[in-house]
């Protein structure tokens, strides 16, 4: 039965969520369409009221394969909703499901698909920002100053594997940064920075790999004059 992807599509690249047109379509082949009453929700914390009780209200399935949940705004998974399988535990445990459901962040499969390969330099040390943090700073150059090369997740996913292969190492703000980074066996360290930072769905992916997970705060700082309007919006965005 063919299905439609849903996830979440940002007004630039984000490469967490650019994941699903590129992966998906390669692993289940003819069974992603443009167009059908069933959806598939992979990648992402995307499991909300909104989108499941409201948006995809009249859906005649919701197939659920890795997604996550918020802390916040969780769904009640109806009659239309199979699941295969959710991100994490914390994610399992706000929708009522049983442990077993648990599968990790879909992201690890990119090792099951072709892609461009790059050799590792010795030394380098890349660092991959929350894409909302590239509202306050300019990470390009604080990065060339302090001598990391900057990856941006507003870039296509290919070109990101790229940029990420070259790296020995790899400081993150962005959780699918992490991710990758984990599935093609590159260390990593997690930061926080932007007030959209999430720990909870960190956790989450991290908890379903028996990953220790240890989060290092940077000191938090803004280039460009913002709102208080403008960081809550950022602050609570899907």
């Amino acid at each position: 039965m063919a299905f439609k992807l849903e996830y979440c599509l940002s007004d630039t690249y984000n490469v967490g969520d650019d994941l699903n047109p590129w992966l998906w379509p390669q692993l289940l082949g003819d069974l992603v369409v443009e167009d059908s009453s069933r959806y598939f929700l992979g990648i992402g914390t995307i499991l909300t009221e909104k989108r499941l009780n409201k948006e995809l209200l009249g859906a005649k399935e919701i197939i659920i394969f890795s997604s996550g949940a918020w802390e916040w705004n969780v769904p009640t998974l109806g009659g239309n909703c199979t699941v295969y399988g959710v991100r994490g535990p914390r994610t399992a445990k706000k929708l009522d499901l049983n442990p077993e459901s648990v599968v990790g962040d879909g992201a690890y499969l990119i090792r099951e698909v072709e892609f461009p390969k790059a050799e590792m330099q010795k030394g380098k040390v890349g660092f991959i920002p929350h894409h909302r943090s590239e509202d306050y700073i300019d990470w390009d150059k604080v990065c060339q100053e302090i001598g990391l090369t900057y990856i941006t997740a507003k870039q296509p996913v290919e070109q990101f594997l790229l940029a990420l292969q070259e790296c020995e190492y790899v400081v993150t703000e962005a959780m699918h940064g992490a991710i990758i980074a984990d599935a093609l066996r590159i260390p990593w360290k997690g930061v926080r920075f932007s007030p959209a930072f999430d720990d909870e769905k960190w956790y989450d992916f991290a908890e379903s790999m028996d990953v220790k997970l240890m989060l290092h705060d940077l000191p938090f700082m803004s280039m460009n004059k913002m709102s208080y309007g403008k960081l809550l919006e950022n602050s609570y965005k899907e």
